[in-house]
C-alpha cells in the first residue's frame, strides 16, 4: 500500500509541469510560478497545488527556470500573428524575470517581436523596437541580447529609419570583443537589416512614383534597390548556412519580395529552400502560406 502510494505521488509529480526557483542558499523549490510584485516571487508548490502560495523574496533568488507547457511551446514557434495576444500575455507575466539566470523570459519576448514584425505595420514595428530594446539591455543571456539587437535593426528599417538602421548595422559589423559565433550572428543580422532598409526605400519609391516603370531613372533606382534587398536577404544562406533561423528568415523575406516583384521563379526557389533545408517552424508556415497564395510549384525533396 505504501509503495503504491509512492508510485501515485511520483506519477502526479511527473504530470505537473514544474517551474523551479533556486535560492542563494542552494535550496531548490518546485511548483508553479504565479507572478511577482517586484519584490517577491509567488510560487504554488507542485505537491500542494491550490493549497499554498509561498512568496520568495527576489533578493534571495539565485536563478529561476520556467517549464514551458504545451501551449507555450506551440506559441514559441508560431508563425500566425493571431497568436500574438496570447504570447504577449505570457511575456508580460515573465518579463520581470528577464535578468535572472536560467529564465527564458527573453525567448518569449523575442517570439513576440518576430510576430510583431510579421504584421508589417508601423505600430507593430514600434512595439517590436521597444520590446527588443528591453531584451537587449536586460536579458541575462548574451545570445538573446545579440538576437534582440538584430531584430531591433529590422524594426528600425520597417519604421523607415533606414539611415539609422544602416549606421547601426555598419557599427555591428565592425564590433570587436565578441567570439566568432556572436560576430557571425551580428554580421548576418546587420545584412538583413540593410536589406530591410533597401526594401523600405523600394516601397517608398513605388508609393511616391506609381508610374516608376515609365521613368528611366526611377526604373534603374528600383532595380538597384530590389537587387540590394535580395542580396541582403540571401546573405545568411550564402555565407552563414549554419545559422538556420536567420537563413530561413532571409529566404522567406526574399521569397515574399520576389512575389511582390512578379518573380515567381525566384520565389519558388526560396520557398523550396526553406521547406527542404531550413524548415524552421515559424518560417516554414509562412513559406507554405506564400506558396498557396501565389500558387508556387515548390519542390519538396527529402530533408537533410
Amino acid at each position: 500500500m505504501f509503495v503504491a502510494a509512492l508510485l501515485v505521488l511520483g506519477l502526479l509529480a511527473q504530470a505537473v509541469a514544474a517551474d523551479e526557483i533556486w535560492l542563494k542558499s542552494g535550496l531548490k523549490v518546485e511548483g508553479r510560478i504565479l507572478g511577482t510584485d517586484g519584490k517577491a516571487v509567488t510560487l504554488e508548490p507542485a505537491l500542494n497545488a491550490g493549497q499554498a502560495r509561498i512568496p520568495y523574496p527576489l533578493a534571495l533568488i539565485e536563478k529561476i527556470k520556467f517549464e514551458n507547457d504545451n501551449t507555450v511551446a506551440r506559441l514559441l514557434v508560431s508563425a500566425d500573428v493571431k497568436d500574438l495576444p496570447e504570447l504577449e500575455k505570457r511575456w508580460v507575466l515573465r518579463r520581470l524575470f528577464l535578468s535572472l539566470p536560467e529564465s527564458n523570459a527573453g525567448t518569449l519576448g523575442l517570439a513576440c517581436a518576430r510576430l510583431q514584425l510579421a504584421k508589417e505595420t508601423k505600430k507593430a514595428a514600434r512595439e517590436a523596437l521597444e520590446l527588443c530594446s528591453v531584451i537587449e539591455k536586460g536579458d541575462w543571456l548574451a545570445s538573446r541580447r545579440t538576437e534582440a539587437a538584430g531584430l531591433r535593426l529590422s524594426a528600425l528599417a520597417r519604421l523607415g529609419r533606414a539611415e539609422q538602421a544602416v549606421e547601426e548595422a555598419s557599427r555591428m559589423e565592425g564590433i570587436s570583443g565578441e567570439d566568432e559565433a556572436s560576430l557571425a550572428l551580428l554580421r548576418a543580422r546587420a545584412r538583413l537589416a540593410q536589406a530591410e532598409s533597401a526594401c523600405s526605400k523600394l516601397q517608398d519609391l513605388e508609393k511616391k512614383w506609381p508610374k516608376w516603370q515609365l521613368m528611366t531613372d526611377k526604373r534603374v533606382e528600383h532595380e538597384q534597390l530590389l537587387n540590394a534587398a535580395l542580396d541582403g536577404f540571401m546573405f545568411p544562406v550564402v555565407f552563414h548556412a549554419d545559422l538556420k533561423k536567420l537563413c530561413a528568415e532571409g529566404l522567406w523575406r526574399a521569397a515574399e519580395l520576389s512575389c511582390r516583384a512578379g518573380d515567381k521563379d525566384g520565389a519558388t526557389t526560396c520557398v523550396s529552400e526553406i521547406l527542404n533545408y531550413y524548415p524552421e517552424p515559424e518560417f516554414k508556415g509562412r513559406a507554405e502560406r506564400l506558396a498557396r497564395e501565389y500558387k508556387l510549384s515548390v519542390e519538396n525533396k527529402v530533408r537533410r
